[in-house]
């Protein structure tokens, strides 16, 4: 079935993406694990060197520290992050164009 819009009373995940798209924004989601402060290659195409980059902690591992550094970003390939020493957490990581 096809979602209602916003404006027709939808809800849900499924309309909020699909109101965010019609606007010309992109969510994409996927999940890395960090490496304590060795840095991480993420795999995502649809980075830009616009976008924003979010992380949530999904799963703890090893000592959790500060919050994920983005390192370098590589418009159409992806980015690096590091953590702190010792976190090997896997973190959600929110891209959003």
């Amino acid at each position: 079935t096809t979602p209602l819009s916003i404006a027709q009373g939808g809800t849900g995940a499924a309309t909020a993406v699909a109101a965010l798209a019609a606007l010309g924004i992109v969510l994409t989601l996927t999940t890395a694990t960090a490496n304590g402060v060795t840095p991480v290659t993420v795999a995502a195409a649809s980075v830009t060197a616009d976008s924003a980059i979010i992380f949530t902690l999904k799963t703890v591992g090893g000592t959790v520290g500060a919050y994920p550094a983005i390192q370098t970003i590589t418009p159409a390939t992806g980015f690096t992050f590091k953590a702190t020493a010792a976190d090997t957490s896997v973190y959600s990581i929110l891209i959003i164009n």
